[in-house]
């Protein structure tokens, strides 16, 4: 009776640790970021990128705004990749403000566009908090048209009246 405990044992205790597991997590969890004194608050708060072809050509357009409000508006349209791009610091406030509008206009809210356009660039938008540990919502779309249209109205009035040369 004793030979039969250890093989018993094991055909109970098999199939549990199988369906159930060990209690390790079958994908090992990202390590823990550790949390860091925000000695220089420069982090990107908007990252918006319009990038694709269109029928007068290539466009790659991209804003980056930072929590302090510097803000850095980049683009080309020629194969070759020359181009031009801009620098200026906008009042904290104003880069907070933008961050509000966005969120005031569904940006937050908003998944990818997963429709299909041609002759159209693609747009992306990462929207982040001003801290040094975040997590970033970011989605893309083709066409400033529906619920796509407000936040991409956000972002083409703050381009205009921060970078009003461009």
């Amino acid at each position: 009776m004793k030979r039969w405990l250890l093989p018993v044992s094991l055909a109970v205790a098999f199939p549990v640790l199988v369906l159930r597991g060990t209690g390790a997590p079958a994908n090992p969890a990202a390590p823990a970021v550790v949390p860091c004194p925000n000695g220089l608050p420069h982090e990107p708060i908007v990252i918006y990128d319009v990038n694709g072809s269109t029928i007068a050509g290539p466009l790659d357009l991209q804003l980056v705004v930072y929590g302090d409000g510097f803000a850095r508006l980049s683009t080309t349209n020629t194969l070759s990749g020359a181009g031009k791009s801009q620098i200026t610091t906008v009042p904290q406030a104003t880069a907070t403000n933008l961050l509000v509008a966005l969120a005031s206009s569904g940006a937050l809210n908003l998944c990818d566009d997963t429709s299909f356009a041609l002759d159209l660039p693609l747009s992306t938008l990462t929207i982040m908090r001003p801290v040094t540990d975040v997590k970033a919502h970011t989605y893309s779309w083709w066409a400033g048209q529906g619920p796509y249209g407000p936040p991409e109205q956000v972002l083409l009035s703050f381009v205009s009246s921060t970078f009003p040369n461009f």
